[in-house]
């Protein structure tokens, strides 16, 4: 295997590495520069304790039968926030572990 940087920007590299007969080209990220983006966290989840007054006001006025949409769609997302956050925790602490460069 051979490579070679054949550029660098403010976070990082464009690289080519040899292996075999087959030339591969990438990007590099460099986690220890200032401005290296970071993973984002995932939004939270729409209908949790940040709803709003007037939302609560509407969903008290629901039937029981039409509170369960919602509370379904609630657990469904709810679901969705808690597997987004945990991939997050571990692409984070992925770059955290990366070597500088």
């Amino acid at each position: 295997m051979l490579g070679t940087i054949d550029a660098k920007f403010d976070c990082g590299y464009l690289v080519s590495v040899k292996l075999g007969d087959e030339t591969l080209n990438g990007v590099l990220y460099h986690p220890g520069n200032p401005g290296a983006a970071a993973p984002a966290p995932p939004t939270c989840n729409a209908l949790g304790k940040g709803v709003h007054e007037d939302d609560r006001r509407v969903m008290e006025k629901l039937s029981p039968e039409d509170r369960v949409v919602y509370k379904n769609y609630e657990l469904k997302d709810k679901e969705r926030y808690q597997k987004e956050f945990k991939e997050y925790k571990e692409r984070l602490k992925m770059v955290q572990t990366l070597p500088s460069l």
